[in-house]
């Protein structure tokens, strides 16, 4: 059965994908139920391969920068949390 979010969820990443916005898999999840599992715009543009869930990407040195965003989101948390103390 498709959820209200569900749809909304399909609705919002095929308008970004039309628009050019977005190219790539998505993955939501609640509770650990899966929302929404789908590949949207071009794994390839050369040879029009689709995005597919099972798409494994190359994402190079883009998880270093992710890391130390968390790390300095959670230092602030932290603070947050000893000053509210």
């Amino acid at each position: 059965m498709i959820t209200n979010v569900e749809q909304k969820l399909e609705r919002y990443f095929q308008q970004q994908t039309e628009a050019g916005r977005f190219s790539g898999t998505v993955l939501v999840a609640r509770e650990g139920d899966i929302l929404l599992k789908k590949g949207y715009g071009f794994a390839n543009y050369e040879t029009s391969e689709k995005n597919k869930p099972a798409n494994i990407y190359t994402i190079g040195s883009m998880t270093k920068a992710l890391v130390t965003l968390s790390i300095l989101l959670f230092r602030d948390v932290l603070k947050y949390l000893a000053v509210s103390r």
